[in-house]
C-alpha cells in the first residue's frame, strides 16, 4: 500500500489562494476598463502600427501613465509587445 502525504499539496493551495487575495485587496491595475468602442479602435490602431498580429488584452491608461491606451499584441512570430497610444 502506498501513502502519499497530502500536506504539500494543502500547503501550496494556501499559498495560492492566499496571493489571490493579496492581489485582489491590492487592486490590481488602476487602469480603467474600455468600451467596446474604444477597444475596437484601440487594438485596431495597434494592429495598424505594428502591422498585424493578435490583440490579447487592451486597456486604458490612468492619469499617472503617459499613454491614453495601451494595447497588448502577439505578433505572427509569437513575440508579445505593448502598443502605447495617445488619444488621438
Amino acid at each position: 500500500m502506498r501513502t502519499t502525504s497530502l500536506r504539500p499539496r494543502l500547503a501550496a493551495v494556501g499559498l495560492t489562494a492566499a496571493l489571490a487575495l493579496t492581489l485582489g485587496a491590492c487592486g490590481g491595475s488602476d487602469d480603467e476598463a474600455l468600451s467596446s468602442a474604444d477597444r475596437d479602435k484601440a487594438s485596431a490602431a495597434a494592429l495598424k502600427y505594428v502591422g498585424g498580429g493578435a490583440v490579447t488584452d487592451a486597456e486604458r491608461g490612468d492619469g499617472d501613465d503617459k499613454y491614453a491606451y495601451q494595447v497588448e499584441v502577439t505578433l505572427p512570430n509569437g513575440t508579445d509587445i505593448d502598443v502605447e497610444l495617445d488619444d488621438s
